[in-house]
């Protein structure tokens, strides 16, 4: 669903981690059925709204929904990640009143990253989810560090010292070791 979201043209990065919309009622705009309901849906979700309620409002599958609920928990777990890893090594700038030098913020927090199972695992179930890099970058705040496209970049470089790669690349990397 992430990738098809991408792919629509409605500007949009996903069903989370995009542009904020300005929604004046969401009941009323989640009973709506239009083509941008669906990220309705996902700020429905940040709002607090559960399964059962969005499910009340629109009728849509309460599996549907349910694999729609996972992904924006996988989108908050990443910025709760984020918020630890920048309370325990002091890595973010913005939190820091001695103004630590942003190159190495952004090396400390990308080094912790790298070194965590936890992390590993997160940006694993991440990409089975369809998180595209830019996504991941944004939901662990690395705008704190960089510009979105060295985010996407530092994401990817990453996922691979992670040996966190598409399917095809790790059938790929698997045959070429026989």
């Amino acid at each position: 669903i992430q990738k098809g979201l991408r792919m629509i043209g409605q500007g949009m990065h996903g069903f989370v981690e995009n542009k904020e919309l300005v929604i004046p009622d969401i009941d009323k705009a989640l009973c709506e059925p239009t083509d941008k309901r669906i990220f309705v849906i996902s700020k429905a979700f940040r709002a607090g709204y559960t399964v059962e309620q969005v499910y009340g409002l629109t009728k849509i599958d309460r599996w549907f929904l349910e694999k729609l609920m996972n992904i924006m928990n996988t989108s908050k777990e990443l910025h709760e990640y984020s918020k630890a890893v920048c309370h325990s090594t002091a890595a973010c700038h913005s939190e820091r009143s001695d103004s630590l030098p942003l190159a190495l913020s952004k090396e400390q927090f990308l080094h912790s990253v790298r070194n965590d199972k936890t992390a590993r695992e997160l940006l694993r179930k991440a990409k089975i989810q369809g998180f595209s890099d830019l996504q991941i970058a944004r939901a662990l705040g690395l705008e704190r560090y960089m510009d979105s496209e060295d985010g996407i970049l530092a994401i990817r470089a990453l996922r691979k010292s992670m040996g966190i790669l598409p399917v095809v690349k790790q059938i790929d990397t698997l045959a070429a070791e026989y």
